[in-house]
């Protein structure tokens, strides 16, 4: 029942919890109902700040669809009270064979000097493969693929450490050289059976 908390810090290295208003403490809860579109858990929350708003982004999976799915929550303050906006993004649900086609993940968003949002994502595939998707948005709200095809994906040599999928990107802008960087988390062959298939552990998939 993976739910998002919150803890402060004066100096970014000593941290306390701040106990939000749920009953297990947590300041944004999952849906009541396992059928709500974040029943089943919420994590690996982003956040930016937006013209004096908090846009906090979270990823569940959604069971009317069958879908992974990134999903909004605002505040005013960043703190303890959040209003859920809903899902805003699921990778492209029309193609069963993208290599988003069962959703989108884990992410990296950032606002770029127009005003503008990126979003780069952690698409999964039919058989469970993960590789790394870009999508646009002018408000934060409404997102747009830039491509059917990922930015990123696993090696093609299957002795690859990365060769199984990659995930979790996160970007950094290097200014003194004007190019960006982009981290990712990468697991090895080893995790995918013989008919292409991912075989890794559920929660790894999240």
């Amino acid at each position: 029942k993976m739910e998002i908390g919150l803890a402060v810090s004066q100096d970014g290295v000593h941290w306390s919890r701040v106990e939000g208003s749920s009953a297990f403490a947590s300041i944004i809860e999952k849906g009541k109902s396992p059928e709500d579109y974040d029943g089943m858990f919420i994590g690996w929350p982003s956040v930016l700040e937006v013209n004096g708003e908090y846009f906090l982004y979270y990823h569940t999976f959604n069971r009317n669809t069958n879908r992974y799915t990134v999903c909004l929550a605002v505040s005013a303050d960043g703190l303890l009270r959040w209003e859920k906006k809903g899902p805003v993004f699921d990778g492209n649900p029309d193609d069963p064979s993208a290599f988003d086609a069962n959703g989108a993940t884990r992410r990296h968003i950032i606002r770029l000097p127009d005003g503008s949002f990126r979003m780069y994502y952690e698409g999964v595939c039919s058989s469970g493969k993960h590789a790394i998707g870009v999508a646009t948005s002018r408000n934060g709200y409404d997102w747009k693929r830039v491509s059917d095809q990922p930015i990123f994906k696993a090696a093609s040599s299957i002795t690859s450490w990365d060769a199984g999928g990659v995930s979790s990107p996160h970007v950094v802008y290097l200014p003194d050289v004007k190019r960006w960087r982009m981290y990712y988390v990468g697991y090895p062959a080893q995790f995918i059976n013989q008919e292409g298939n991912s075989v890794l552990p559920s929660r790894t998939l999240l």
